[in-house]
């Protein structure tokens, strides 16, 4: 299912860019990009909901506090995404 998310903006993106059209490909790569983070941030969220935690990290008490701040990161800049593809459309 994750192909199937990246594998059309990625065509897309690379065939524009082969024609030289460069406002359409910036427009196929930041979807790109949003759907990227969207897959690691729902990945985030479904370890956290499951409680797994990573067993072979070097400071295991660290692990729980970098997977929310990997998460609000994540969070802060697919907002910062979504306000630009609303720009770009209006």
């Amino acid at each position: 299912m994750v192909a199937v998310a990246l594998l059309p903006p990625t065509v897309t993106a690379g065939l524009v860019l082969s024609i030289e059209n460069f406002k359409s490909a910036y427009g196929a790569v930041l979807l790109l990009s949003v759907t990227i983070l969207s897959v690691n941030l729902s990945a985030l969220v479904v370890f956290l909901a499951k409680g797994l935690s990573l067993r072979l990290w070097l400071k295991p008490k660290m692990a729980k506090p970098y997977m929310f701040c990997g998460i609000f990161i994540g969070a802060a800049i697919l907002a910062g995404l979504f306000v630009r593809v609303i720009q770009i459309t209006i």
